[in-house]
């Protein structure tokens, strides 16, 4: 039935605080623990911020081991996607590998400020399907989204890695200090 011409459109518009522990986060850096629910391969999906991601919605619902702050978040063939909040980077031997997000993820709005701060800044960006069991290459992982910037990930489960040297320069940069 097409709709009636006295359609009544309604928005509502919520403001919060942001989280608190951002600030700490941003300083001190995360743990991530992986993800026993996987994400769906589905490239006429994958991309977009709906309203229906009954993944996220699981894999954020699960408890935490003690010590973790946030999952790391794989697809059904074991490839590093994202976090249950936040777009993943990895620096493997000075390349930073974002995930391919051709088939399940969403690439948000911060993550394609930090590219364009990482080329500025002549790091070599690349897209690439990253399994998890290629966490031992990893030198340096870092996090992001639009509320908490740019966040270093200090450990993937039993993975440590040390803080890029160049996240609080990006964060300067795009004024990203909470």
């Amino acid at each position: 039935m097409p709709p009636t011409s006295d359609v009544v459109i309604n928005e509502v518009i919520a403001v919060h605080s942001l989280p608190s522990h951002y600030k700490d986060w941003q300083e001190a850096g995360i743990n991530l623990q992986t993800s026993d629910i996987f994400l769906a391969r589905q490239p006429r999906l994958a991309g977009i911020k709906h309203c229906n991601r009954l993944e996220q919605v699981l894999v954020k619902s699960a408890t935490l081991t003690q010590g973790y702050d946030d999952w790391l978040v794989l697809d059904s063939q074991r490839n590093m996607i994202e976090s249950s909040m936040a777009n993943l980077f990895f620096d493997i031997e000075g390349q930073i590998i974002i995930p391919l997000q051709s088939y399940a993820g969403v690439a948000g709005m911060m993550r394609e400020q930090i590219i364009y701060q990482l080329l500025e800044m002549d790091y070599s960006v690349g897209v690439d399907e990253l399994s998890v069991e290629n966490l031992h290459k990893v030198r340096h992982v870092f996090m992001t989204n639009s509320l908490l910037g740019i966040v270093d990930v200090d450990r993937v489960d039993h993975h440590c890695f040390t803080k890029a040297p160049y996240t609080r320069l990006i964060r300067q940069r795009l004024k990203l200090t909470l």
